[in-house]
């Protein structure tokens, strides 16, 4: 290939390779790297070119040619190159840890790692460092870095090295990278900076590898179209794309995109694809179809692709530029649990200084309440559901938020085994406790909390119905349990007076590692990193949303457990301060592509001030509340996690009796009721992933504005009607004559998208057939269209078929709010 070998770097690939020492994927990048660059830019005189691929019998001249001419041609497409001998690598790449020992005379550990071809270099010839990868999937992965003082004296350490890509998460050092060569310097922290002779401290990190530049999307005048690859493994990818009008005219849009497999998910927009020729017909959905003069749109796709190599991301824009002028409601964007998506980028440099962990923040009281009666309830009715009938699924609804406990204990979900221990001991605290978000085990802080408060909201509107059905201390024993998280996933800093110091840890998990393991939380044993916010790099919308539910907490526990109480609501106030103080999302990075926040902080500050005026009776709150409402339009769509603005109309109007919050409260509900797209069954529908859970949120919001409403008010009995219907279509009075909760009903569901009650002991989603456990109470997703028929029980269908603690929330409060407001 146009050079000789060198002798001395073909015995070395040699033996490194016969001894498995490196991987064969390592040996391949390594070496076609250095076809474009110098030798000592890749491993010191050690890189050969072209024996390389005729070094192992798997290996000939012809092939190893193919690569080097595809090197040559396109010399930043190394994920071309490795595809060509996927197979290969696969059966080889058996070696993952990648560490050499430093040397004394030049300060440097040579490390052969396909995502760091520099040395490793330190501040001190005494310094040994190891790099061990703890996870490693098609765009990311996260490294554990080992640093050792083998001399006499201490030494406050520095360690230079190549991260791979963009660091989005670190723990236990300071990190400072270069955003164009990764070339990355890493100090300690306070507790850890200095290591004494013979100590050892160890960092770690997670970043995304770096993907080739990808081909601009082409559009014709008038719109401009952005195409965004947020995921990539070797079957598949995921694409996110923003749709622009750039005019001042208002245009109703259409996209064509030729893509490389079947669709298997889209989100935010409705699509057709050609099954021959996989290209993709994607209009907006009622919400954004027209879009306005110079606004935009985003919509998103997975596919399974055809080959592996990248998306050709040829858009064609049919762009139908006829002006309507159209009712277009406000809406925020639907995504749930997009299970191979992937999130982008934070902020390169953090500062995670520890904490104390809080384990005494909670009273000695027991939070695992048994409900009276453990027998399964269920019904063969598919109409005329009571209120005893309501009472027996809203028992099994809060049984699905134990089922979702990280730790545990599980008094009543006796087959569920503890999660992870450790989380949170990144940065010092104790994040144990905490919902599981839906099939998986990532704690997403955002969707948790709204569903804590929504919850909430359920029990103090309708506590009868609670007391009623003997659920009242079971039902606040799962409230509590995310509750003591929160307090755990505040820290306040040092001066209380100041959010200046505070920080909030917003997000337990790494999702694209995680959605990668299919297996019970017991045998989860991956890195799970904690993603920080602080006053640089922030998150009120999440921190808004946490301030919430724990103002909502306190409420319901100060007259049960005031000391409890009152640390709840200390706790809400100095988040609410941290995030009116810090306004700003641009630290909340680590759940973009699966909890992405699409509607801003507004309704979330709102929100919160809303909850803290209902707890304190401090006008400041009740002034901010409606400050921050005001630059929110809720009512046009429905409520969901992102946007708790419609509830917020609800709490706002008991709170002040102001007519403007009852007439955007009606608004909504009022169109839900006559305008919104409906199911031949009736169910009202918002957005095919998760259909369910938004009309149960919706009989939720009209419910709760239904007890506000005097008798005499015609519109409370349609409100309650309503709420009944879409209800009752979920417990099975529909076309399909089928329960969509999991463990209730006839024909309900057995097989949802979850992880722990599937229980592979070979981390198989095909085997066994059936869930090895029942899921009781779980709500799952529904309908993926307006056709009643379009779900299956299937396992591998999360659109239709997973479930979430967000699905449940306002379901428990409408099952609450029928126990007490119906015939």
């Amino acid at each position: 290939f146009k050079r000789d070998p060198d002798p001395a770097g073909k015995e070395y690939w040699k033996s490194e390779l016969e001894n498995n020492r490196v991987p064969l994927s390592t040996f391949i990048l390594a070496t076609t790297n250095g076809a474009k660059g110098k030798d000592d830019q890749v491993l010191k005189n050690k890189t050969t070119i072209g024996l390389i691929l005729a070094s192992k019998e798997d290996f000939n001249e012809t092939l190893a040619k193919e690569v080097m001419k595809e090197v040559t041609s396109d010399p930043n497409s190394i994920q071309k190159v490795l595809s060509k001998v996927e197979p290969l690598i696969a059966k080889d790449d058996s070696v993952t840890k990648e560490s050499e020992r430093g040397s004394s005379k030049d300060n440097s550990t040579k490390v052969t790692s396909p995502e760091e071809d520099e040395a490793i270099t330190t501040n001190s010839s005494d310094l040994e460092v190891s790099i061990e990868t703890k996870s490693n999937w098609g765009d990311g992965l996260c490294k554990d870095i080992k640093i050792t003082n083998t001399g006499s004296s201490p030494i406050e350490w520095e360690v230079t090295f190549n991260s791979g890509g963009d660091i989005y998460n670190s723990w236990s050092a300071n990190f400072i990278s270069d955003d164009t060569t990764h070339r990355t310097t890493i100090t300690g922290l306070d507790w850890n900076k200095e290591l004494k002779s013979g100590d050892t401290t160890t960092v770690g990190y997670c970043a995304h590898k770096d993907f080739a530049s990808m081909p601009e999307a082409t559009a014709p005048d008038g719109i401009e179209i952005d195409s965004n690859l947020i995921s990539k493994w070797n079957s598949g990818f995921c694409r996110e794309i923003t749709v622009k009008n750039i005019t001042d005219k208002e245009i109703v849009w259409s996209v064509d995109i030729d893509v490389e497999g079947p669709i298997y998910t889209l989100w935010s927009a409705n699509y057709k694809q050609d099954p021959e020729t996989y290209v993709l017909h994607v209009e907006g959905q009622n919400w954004n179809k027209a879009l306005q003069a110079n606004s935009d749109t985003k919509f998103g796709f997975c596919v399974n692709s055809t080959t592996d190599e990248e998306l050709d991301n040829d858009i064609e824009d049919n762009t139908d530029t006829t002006q309507e002028q159209t009712d277009n409601n406000t809406q925020t964007t639907t995504q749930q649990d997009n299970t191979d998506t992937d999130q982008e980028t934070s902020d390169k440099t953090t500062d995670n200084t520890t904490q104390n962990t809080t384990d005494d923040i909670s009273s000695n009281k027991d939070e695992s309440v048994t409900p009276p009666d453990t027998d399964v309830p269920t019904t063969d009715k598919t109409s005329g559901f009571t209120s005893k009938e309501y009472e027996d699924a809203l028992k099994l609804s809060y049984e699905f938020y134990e089922a979702q406990r990280a730790v545990g204990p599980f008094p009543v979900v006796t087959w569920r085994e503890s999660g992870p221990k450790d989380d949170g001991k990144d940065v010092g605290a104790d994040l144990s406790k905490g919902w599981y978000d839906a099939g998986d085990f990532v704690k997403f802080n955002l969707p948790m909390a709204y569903s804590t408060s929504i919850l909430e909201m359920g029990i103090l509107e309708f506590e009868d119905a609670y007391k009623k059905a003997d659920l009242y201390d079971y039902a606040t024993s799962q409230v509590r349990y995310t509750l003591d998280y929160y307090l755990n996933a505040y820290n306040p800093g040092s001066d209380l007076n100041s959010p200046a110091d505070d920080k909030v840890y917003y997000q337990v998990g790494d999702p694209n590692a995680d959605h990668s393991f299919w297996g019970p939380p017991q045998d989860l044993d991956m890195k799970r990193p904690t993603y920080t916010c602080d006053a640089s790099n922030k998150c009120s919308e999440v921190a808004g949303e946490m301030s919430a539910a724990l103002a909502g907490g306190y409420l319901i526990f100060k007259d049960s457990d005031p000391e409890y109480a009152k640390k709840l609501l200390d706790a809400a106030e100095g988040l609410y301060k941290y995030a009116t103080t810090y306004e700003g999302n641009n630290g909340y990075t680590a759940a973009n592509g699966f909890y992405s926040s699409y509607s801003g902080y507004n309704d979330e500050l709102a929100w919160a001030a809303s909850w803290l005026y209902k707890a304190t009776g401090d006008s400041k709150y009740l002034s901010d509340a409606e400050s921050y409402y005001s630059k929110t339009n809720p009512s046009g769509w429905a409520l969901t996690w992102d946007n708790p603005g419609n509830a917020d109309s609800v709490l706002l109007y008991e709170l002040t009796g102001d007519s403007k919050y009852a007439q955007k409260a009606e608004e909504n509900i009022d169109n839900a009721i006559h305008n919104q797209k409906r199911t031949q069954g009736g169910l009202v529908f918002y957005d095919g992933w998760g259909s369910l859970r938004y009309a149960a949120n919706e009989a939720f919001v009209a419910l709760s504005y239904a007890k506000l409403l005097p008798d005499s008010n015609s519109k409370k009995k349609e409100y309650i009607d309503f709420a009944k219907s879409q209800i009752d279509y979920i417990l099975g009075d529909n076309p399909r004559e089928s329960s969509y909760i999991v463990g209730y009903g006839v024909n309900h569901p057995i097989n949802p998208h979850h992880r722990a009650a599937h229980d592979s002991k070979e981390h198989n989603i095909d085997n066994p057939t059936n869930n090895t456990h029942i899921l009781y109470g779980a709500l799952v997703g529904g309908p993926k269209s307006d056709d009643d028929f379009n779900y299956k029980d299937d396992r591998h269908d999360y659109q239709a078929n997973e479930v979430a603690c967000d699905y449940n929330a306002g379901y428990s409060g409408a099952l609450a709010g029928l126990i007490e407001l119906s015939n």
